[in-house]
């Protein structure tokens, strides 16, 4: 049985599932459906156009489905779909499409922190994660499992590919591939892949190997981009299939690798094959070395940074 609050006000058309819970001064527009046991806390708004599957948590003053931020928009109806066990929390808001072929659409697990944006059209696939403050605009799409940090911005029709990282601050104006760690602002880069993620989601080392392999032959090609990605390629490698036609198939291009000033041929190190020895200050970019003597709460940066975000800061700061 459902539980709604007295201050609530729910629309005689919204389809509610059983045990749904609806918080003090929450609205629930009309032309909205709600599945079991979600539940919707304090102030939250609920727009019409939006279906939502079960055992989702709205947080306080979130705004679900509200009219999408275009100056053409004309008012016709549009949708927004949101699958199960996702977690917005309080202040984000999620913009429905323009139109109704294409809705605005979230997958399963995802979690969105507080005044994240998502904007119209936008496709978040399965258990990405949106940190506080990070704006998505228009058309964006997000593979399973990318990381996006806290106060990020994603230009419209830009990719993100699965299991990648974008560090806290940045700007994306391109698509960032499958695997890949991306951080920076005007230019926003790549610096190797998210080896951590990778392990965390199960890929074994010669995967990862084949891998780093790729991006190798992508990304530090002597020539263009486009000449890069007119190499053979292990395509029979499901892994590497996907990095490289993630590539083929970009329409805003590709973010750049950062620029380096030496390679070597070692272990994953940091991702990109530099056996993890760090280069001397004059370089060009901090390439990480094993930590020493860190903390108990390594494990606790662990889950959010890689060895490279907190080296590469600390790089910069000695320089300063």
């Amino acid at each position: 049985m459902s539980k709604i609050h007295p201050t609530a006000i729910v629309h005689p058309d919204a389809e509610l599932g059983e045990d749904v819970e609806i918080g003090a001064y929450a609205i629930v527009e009309a032309q909205t459906r709600i599945g079991a046991r979600c539940r919707i806390l304090t102030h939250a708004i609920i727009a019409s156009g939006t279906t939502m599957g079960e055992d989702n948590v709205i947080g306080h003053h979130a705004v679900i489905g509200g009219a999408p931020q275009v100056l053409a928009y004309d008012g016709q109806p549009s949708e927004l779909v949101i699958g199960n066990r996702n977690v917005i929390r309080e202040f984000s808001n999620i913009n429905r499409s323009t139109e109704g072929k294409v809705p605005t659409r979230i997958g399963n697990e995802c979690y969105l922190m507080a005044h994240a944006h998502i904007g119209h059209h936008c496709q978040l696939s399965d258990r990405v994660v949106v940190c506080n403050n990070s704006l998505l605009a228009g058309h964006v799409e997000a593979g399973p499992r990318a990381f996006i940090s806290g106060n990020v911005v994603v230009h419209q029709f830009s990719r993100i590919g699965r299991l990648a990282m974008i560090g806290g601050l940045s700007a994306i104006n391109q698509d960032v591939p499958p695997f890949a760690m991306a951080v920076g602002s005007r230019p926003c880069q790549l610096f190797g892949l998210n080896l951590v993620g990778l392990r965390r989601a199960g890929v074994e080392p010669l995967d990862r190997r084949a891998l780093q392999d790729t991006f190798h032959q992508i990304f530090r090609h002597e020539g263009s981009f486009q000449e890069a990605l007119l190499a053979e390629f292990r395509m029979d490698h499901p892994l590497v299939r996907e990095l490289v036609e993630f590539c083929r198939t970009s329409k805003r291009g590709v973010l750049k690798a950062a620029r380096r000033s030496r390679s070597s041929e070692g272990d994953e190190g940091n991702g990109d094959g530099s056996n993890g020895e760090a280069p001397a200050r004059d370089e060009a970019e901090i390439v990480p070395q094993p930590s020493q003597g860190l903390s108990s709460g390594r494990h606790i940066a662990d889950r959010y940074f890689t060895s490279e975000d907190i080296l590469h800061l600390e790089g910069r700061r000695q320089k300063a």
